[in-house]
């Protein structure tokens, strides 16, 4: 017995499909403009793909196999009119600066990868006043007030080097370096006065010769303030950068760091210790960064020679603060935390399955916290760190 496809029927079917997914999904690129962070949420837990990809595969079905002019036509009307929301969708998550990622079955938490530039300028706003306060102190140990040179260790396209260094003032020429290619190139194109801005890596053998070497075409002998924001807890060996800094610093020219410290964070209530089981897991990954570092710098610069120690121990905390706000601090402190096992899981395939159980407890964890992020009565506090110490 011979079956025939009734083909009408199919189009018709692709045709009620494409009104069905206009239908969802038009409201949905409105509320993405309006709400981003929430409906890139909503969108990533449909499978708003597979409707695309199966108007796709019947098309070219269709087009090789059935002479059909109706089929193939409703059949192309489909897939463009899914194509088309694919586009606006991934357009609208990248214009306001959130990733759809596929979501953990297992949980109903949603990972967003994080855009690091506009985590740093989030996180530069936060820290302003931490900072300033910071560079304020170290410029009034200094007898030199005008015609400064300045350098941003880890500048990454310059907006936080060019804002904290013009609140301050006095300088005659600023310096930032960082080992991203990509965002040298950003920050030189944004043309700000007396700066510039070089791709070198301080850990290299040759990133302190390649500093001297700037100042020299600059026509000075050494620095007379460094600031970092948020780096020597990424370096291999930040005693021995400080000692080597120190060598290419004029006379009574200070350091200006900002570190961190995660164990100094106060949360509550937190009966299940949600945030203590976060920082322990973020210590076992390979890579991650130095999160204690903020108790150790003072002993760095002592044993590299730095006088005149103060610390500026800002706080940032959730006390007053609207939700928008409240959830900045998540994301800024703890939403980005799985991307390092995830880079962890691929460089390390010999500890994939330890790495990915860390992964679903890392995704677990910061489900829950960041429901408690949304309850007003939630409170968490954490120090923001500002080291300085003087070459006398």
């Amino acid at each position: 017995m011979e079956y025939t496809i009734n083909y009408s029927f199919i189009s018709i079917v692709f045709i009620i499909m494409t009104l069905i997914y206009g239908y969802f999904y038009v409201p949905i690129i409105k509320d993405l403009i309006k709400h981003p962070k929430e409906t890139t949420k909503n969108i990533a837990r449909n499978t708003w793909l597979w409707w695309f990809f199966s108007g796709f595969v019947f098309t070219v079905y269709f087009i090789i196999e059935v002479k059909d002019i109706l089929t193939i036509s409703s059949s192309i009307i489909h897939t463009i009119g899914c194509l088309i929301v694919v586009v606006l969708v991934l357009h609208y998550s990248k214009k306001n600066n959130v990733y759809l990622l596929k979501q953990n079955k297992d949980s109903s938490y949603c990972p967003v990868e994080y855009d690091e530039l506009a985590r740093l300028r989030k996180q530069s706003k936060l820290r302003e006043e931490s900072d300033l306060s910071g560079l304020e102190y170290g410029l009034s140990l200094m007898d030199k007030k005008e015609d400064l040179i300045g350098l941003d260790i880890g500048c990454s396209e310059g907006f936080v080097t060019n804002e904290r260094f013009s609140k301050i003032g006095g300088f005659s020429h600023i310096i930032g370096v960082d080992q991203s290619t990509d965002a040298i190139k950003k920050a030189n194109s944004s043309n700000y006065i007396n700066h510039s801005f070089y791709n070198i890596d301080i850990e290299t053998t040759d990133g302190i010769q390649l500093l001297k070497d700037k100042l020299t075409e600059i026509g000075e002998d050494g620095f007379d303030l460094i600031f970092s924001s948020a780096v020597f807890h990424h370096l291999n060996n930040p005693t021995k950068v400080f000692r080597e800094l120190r060598k290419i610093m004029n006379k009574n020219g200070v350091v200006v760091i900002r570190t961190l410290d995660d164990q100094l964070t106060v949360a509550y209530p937190d009966d299940d210790n949600i945030v203590e089981k976060i920082f322990k897991l973020s210590e076992k990954i390979p890579g991650m960064s130095n999160r204690k570092h903020g108790r150790q710098i003072y002993n760095q610069l002592w044993k590299t020679g730095f006088k005149n120690q103060k610390f500026f121990l800002g706080m940032l905390d959730t006390a007053g603060k609207d939700i928008d706000e409240r959830m900045n601090v998540y994301q800024n402190n703890f939403q980005w935390r799985p991307n390092y096992i995830k880079r962890a899981i691929k460089k390390y395939p010999d500890k994939k399955v330890t790495l990915e159980k860390d992964l679903k407890l890392m995704e677990t964890a910061l489900e829950n916290l960041e429901e408690m992020f949304e309850s007003e009565d939630f409170f968490l506090m954490e120090p923001v760190i500002v080291a300085v110490g003087q070459k006398v």
